[in-house]
């Protein structure tokens, strides 16, 4: 068996180390940067979490499970699980910011997705469809409130 002298294994582990910062600094330099500087928020809300089974920013930055999601009130709150919070501050999206909503069909198939237009860009955010009730609560407490409470 061939023994790895302690500086090859160094070098190594560094390099991998330097490959996953500069992937995670570039993955957030593609969309998830401009978003949360526009929409910072620190303090996660109080509400159910959600992962996210697909997030993505544009065609460029694709997220997979690595998204949690807190509809609340004021918005649509964002993190990333832990390893991936370098360079990807939390932040909390306005209703009013989802153009669409794609819902699970009569058989509880699919999921729910949101799109997501802003100045800052698209993002697309696909959720179990357990959590169809809860979006679709928030969205329409949202349409209310900018409609002035008329239906």
């Amino acid at each position: 068996m061939m023994k790895i002298e302690p500086f090859w294994s160094f070098v190594i582990l560094t390099g991998i180390l330097l490959v996953w910062v500069g992937g995670l600094f570039t993955l957030a330099s593609l969309g998830w940067r401009r978003f949360a500087a526009a929409y910072r928020e620190t303090d996660t809300p109080e509400g159910t979490r959600f992962t996210s089974h697909m997030t993505s920013f544009g065609r460029c930055a694709h997220y997979t499970r690595a998204v949690i999601v807190v509809p609340s009130s004021r918005g649509i709150h964002l993190s990333t699980r832990w390893p991936f919070g370098m360079f990807h501050s939390p932040f909390l999206l306005p209703w009013n910011r989802v153009r669409r909503s794609d819902w699970p069909d009569s058989r509880g198939g699919g999921g729910v997705t949101l799109h997501i237009e802003s100045p800052e860009g698209a993002i697309t955010i696909g959720l179990p469809a357990d959590s169809e009730s809860n979006i679709r609560d928030h969205i329409n407490r949202a349409a209310r409130s900018t409609s002035g409470g008329q239906s």
